[in-house]
C-alpha cells in the first residue's frame, strides 16, 4: 500500500523552526500529515500536498525540493479485520509554510527538538532531520 505524507516545517530560523504533526486516530501517537492515495491524485506528491492541507487546516505550502522524495519509510501493518498483514510505503516530501493560520483540530506545531520525544519509532525524527539539513 502506498501512502504519502509530509511533516510541514515552519520558519527557516533554527530557534523557531517547527514541524506540524497530527494526532493519530487509530493510535495514541503523533504522526506526519499523510494518508492513502486517492483515485483523483495525479501523483504521490499531489497526494501528500492534499493530505497536508486536509489534516493541518493550512493551505499555503512551498516545496523547496519540488516533488523530490525526502524520505521513504517502510513499516509492517498487522492484520486487522478482513485486511491481512501488509506493508505501508510512506513516501515523504518536504513542505514548508509561513502560514500563521489556525491549525485543524488534532494538529499541533512541534519545535524540531520536540519531535524526537513524540516519535514512537524513529522515522519522524529521521525525516525531520533530513528536512532540517535541507533548510537550516
Amino acid at each position: 500500500m502506498r501512502t504519502s505524507g509530509a511533516p510541514p516545517v515552519r520558519s527557516s530560523a533554527p530557534k523557531t523552526a517547527a514541524a506540524t504533526l497530527v494526532a493519530a486516530r487509530s493510535a495514541s501517537r503523533w504522526l506526519q500529515p499523510g494518508g492513502h492515495l486517492e483515485d483523483g491524485d495525479p501523483s504521490v506528491f499531489d497526494a501528500a500536498l492534499r493530505e497536508a492541507r486536509e489534516e493541518t487546516g493550512l493551505s499555503d505550502f512551498s516545496a523547496p525540493i519540488g516533488s523530490a522524495i525526502l524520505d521513504l519509510d517502510v513499516h509492517a501493518i498487522p492484520a486487522f479485520g478482513a485486511d491481512p498483514p501488509h506493508f505501508h510505503y510512506d513516501v515523504r516530501f518536504l513542505l514548508t509554510t509561513g502560514d500563521g493560520g489556525k491549525l485543524a483540530d488534532g494538529a499541533a506545531w512541534f519545535p524540531l527538538a520536540a519531535v524526537e520525544p513524540a516519535d514512537s519509532d524513529g522515522s519522524l525524527t529521521r525525516a525531520v532531520g533530513k528536512a532540517r539539513a535541507r533548510l537550516l
